[in-house]
């Protein structure tokens, strides 16, 4: 199931969980759940403001 298929769902997550090299084309609308992006390298671009982050050096 994709992501939005799974944010469509009437039991759709409260926290979605995101590893990501920075690189990921993010919603310009905010998500219905919480969004916590890992961020892989010390390189790796900031996402949008709403996203929450963790950084993972490599």
């Amino acid at each position: 199931m994709t992501s939005a298929a799974t944010l469509a769902t009437p039991d759709r997550p409260r926290i979605a969980v995101v590893l990501t090299d920075g690189l990921t084309p993010w919603p310009d609308e905010n998500p219905p759940c919480r969004i916590i992006a890992a961020l892989i390298g010390s390189a790796a671009p900031q996402p949008p403001s709403r996203v929450e982050t963790v950084r993972i050096p490599t």
